[in-house]
């Protein structure tokens, strides 16, 4: 029913998977107010709470690719679909994204929830290691 009423897609396409669309679950995000555009935070309501660092944010979204994995009986690699309309690049060093490692470590040092790095950044990172 969202999907109709946001009027993303062709009508006619729209109404063709409405049905099983509405039997998906959808799940809290997590919210960054740098990411979102100032005329559209209002209706940022469906996002997890009390997750005040960088770190908190991640192992939410690390919980929830687990989560999936076991109620869906997933052994082994898992797909993390990200679509966004538009985010401002990433302002991290190659260095500090090339591994996994190297963005956790960057995350839990000073800069901490401040680092410059968008949601794509971020979901690549949880995807890749939860």
């Amino acid at each position: 029913d969202a999907l109709l009423a946001a009027r993303i897609l062709d009508l006619d396409l729209a109404r063709k998977v409405q049905e099983p669309l509405n039997g998906v679950e959808i799940w809290k995000g997590v919210y960054d107010e740098r990411y979102v555009g100032e005329s559209q935070r209002a209706m940022a309501t469906h996002v997890k709470e009390r997750l005040a660092t960088a770190s908190a944010k991640i192992d939410a979204l690390r919980e929830d690719i687990r989560r999936f994995k076991e109620e869906e009986g997933v052994d082994g690699h898992c797909t993390v679909v990200w679509s966004a309309s538009v985010e401002p690049p990433s302002l991290l060093s190659e260095g500090e994204v090339a591994t996994a490692d190297a963005l956790l470590a960057t995350l839990a040092g000073p800069r901490g929830a401040d680092a410059p790095r968008g949601p794509a950044t971020r979901f690549r990172h949880d995807a890749g290691t939860g």
